[in-house]
């Protein structure tokens, strides 16, 4: 239950109009386009839907919860963290009710519940139970094995390489000794990726929602989920840089994202004008066993997170890999986002890959609309200046227009040099650099 208070219980149940709002509108992709397919306006709808599902059980989970009040015998969780906050609503006190009993000031009592008390002593912790009526009761299990002291280390059965242990530890990413065994990797990359797992809202590698042809092959699925989980860390550390909260009914950001593209340093204003946006991006490059391009996921409060790893250094890969990240915001979030998306652009989707085939025409129709494209004159000239003449009318890079052009002809040596190879990664360079030990 993420609400737990009154403020955002006010704040959640004018949320949760606004959401019922949007979906009673005709067409709830209004601020995004006409053209989208009815598949994508079906998904968006869904994902929105899926938000209000969501709202709606935290708001009646904190009304059952106030509800309660004295009559709460049993507090519902597990986590000494949220126990002083759960306990607060079920005693029916506000923040400032709780902050005069314990003589602080309501601000202080905000932000030992935002961190989840983790930086309050134990004598104020146990101050604040006391004041709040909690017996902790502490007893031994039934049954226990020394195995289950490192269950959390060993959930990964993980199979290494040296090439990789070199490239993590080069990275920094974790600390492994020069001569360590395969075994002690092992075990140390395990608890690695069990403590970013914990840091995201699902479970990591959900095997649906992988655009990848190899994934069979164990040393990929190693090297996949120890770079899931250093997204995961890095999203985690910069979660403070967000200027807003992700609104899932907002389309008309995207617009706006596309025409940074014609900047010279349209990669790194994305980044800052995304964080405007509530979403996350991070710079993660990929690992040896990986094609990886790209991934969108979240965190474990919600927060929309993407991730690039730059594996082709080019203009037009970077925005498409975006947008199509992008996609899997607005067409999957709270609706197949929590168990994150990892993607191989290479790979050519089927069918039977609806989500992965959505997020691509998603992204193409953001870049450049499709009543565009199908009569514009570039799209079957061999003149560049038919090019920079439809990039200028739509306020986007060349290198988008040529991209989309080499992809539908198959041809990939076409006017390759309005691609802007090679100028990404150092425009991101300080994304990209690791600290190295």
């Amino acid at each position: 239950m993420a609400i737990l208070n009154q403020r955002d219980y006010k704040l959640g149940r004018a949320r949760l109009a606004e959401l019922k709002n949007a979906l009673g509108r005709a067409a709830v992709v209004d601020d995004l386009a006409s053209h989208l397919s009815a598949e994508i306006t079906d998904a968006r709808r869904e994902a929105i839907r899926a938000e209000a599902k969501r709202l709606e059980d935290e708001i009646a989970a904190f009304e059952e919860l106030q509800s309660s009040g004295e009559a709460a015998k049993e507090l519902s969780t597990d986590d000494l963290g949220m126990l002083p906050i759960v306990a607060r609503v079920a005693r029916r006190l506000s923040q400032r009710d709780l902050a005069d009993r314990v003589e602080v000031s309501e601000q202080q009592i905000q932000r030992y519940e935002s961190d989840r008390y983790g930086s309050i002593s134990l004598s104020r912790y146990k101050k604040i139970l006391e004041i709040l009526g909690v017996e902790l009761q502490s007893r031994l299990k039934p049954s226990w094995s020394d195995s289950q002291t490192t269950e959390k280390s060993t959930r990964f059965e993980l199979e290494l390489d040296y090439p990789l242990i070199s490239e993590i530890r080069k990275n920094n990413w974790v600390q492994l000794p020069k001569n360590v065994s395969k075994d002690k990797a092992a075990q140390l990359l395990a608890t690695y990726i069990a403590g970013g797992t914990e840091l995201g809202r699902g479970r990591s590698l959900h095997r649906r929602q992988i655009r990848y042809d190899d994934i069979n092959d164990s040393l990929t699925e190693t090297a996949l989920a120890i770079w899931q989980a250093r997204v995961l860390q890095q999203a985690s550390i910069q979660r403070h840089k967000l200027k807003a909260k992700f609104n899932i009914i907002d389309t008309s950001w995207l617009s706006k994202l596309a025409k940074l593209s014609r900047h010279l340093d349209g990669p790194p204003r994305a980044i800052e004008f995304l964080r405007e946006c509530g979403i996350i991006l991070v710079i993660v490059p990929h690992l040896p066993h990986t094609r990886l391009d790209g991934a969108a996921m979240l965190l474990a409060d919600g927060t929309p997170v993407i991730a690039l790893t730059l594996r082709h250094d080019r203009i037009d890969s970077f925005w498409f890999t975006l947008f199509h990240e992008c996609a899997h915001v607005c067409l999957h979030f709270n609706h197949g986002l929590d168990s994150g998306f990892i993607d191989d652009m290479d790979v050519d989707v089927g069918e039977d890959r609806t989500e992965e085939r959505n997020a691509d025409l998603f992204a193409l129709s953001a870049l450049i609309p499709e009543e565009v494209w199908e009569t514009a004159p570039a799209r079957f000239s061999k003149s560049p200046n038919l090019i920079r003449q439809l990039a200028d009318k739509l306020g986007i890079h060349p290198a988008i227009v040529v991209g989309r052009i080499q992809k539908e002809r198959g041809d990939y040596r076409t006017f390759n040099d309005l691609l802007g190879r090679g100028t990404v990664r150092s425009l991101l360079s300080d994304q990209l650099t690791e600290p190295r030990t």
